[in-house]
């Protein structure tokens, strides 16, 4: 029975017992939210045990950012270069999370005539 227990729990890399919720009750705040990047870092966080919130300046991006976090995420949309969408950022992690962990900026701009 122990290593049914060992084997549900944990598993080994490099020798080393990984924990299979390395990410279990930590927050993260992930920017550009409907980018592929940032979209990836929320399955693989949610997966990991984590809440996301994630940002992003179009709406449009709401339902797919959504799908990637299930239960265990929030959407906002807002342009992060003003500075009191940021405050409501910082406001909605501590009143529904509690704090931030981790910071995963995927937000991105450019200037298409320049490329």
């Amino acid at each position: 029975t122990n290593k049914l227990v060992s084997v549900l729990t944990t598993d080994f890399h490099l020798g080393y017992p990984r924990c299979v919720n390395p990410f279990e009750g930590k927050v993260a705040i992930i920017t550009g939210g409907g980018s592929l990047i940032a979209l990836a870092a929320a399955r693989n966080l949610v997966a990991g045990g984590a809440r996301v919130l994630l940002i992003d300046h179009q709406e449009q991006f709401r339902a797919e950012a959504m799908q990637a976090a299930g239960a265990a995420g929030r959407f906002m949309a807002g342009d992060l270069t003003d500075d009191a969408f940021v405050d409501r950022i910082v406001g909605t992690v501590l009143d529904e999370f509690g704090g931030v962990n981790y910071l995963v900026s995927a937000a991105a701009s450019y200037d298409e005539d320049r490329l």
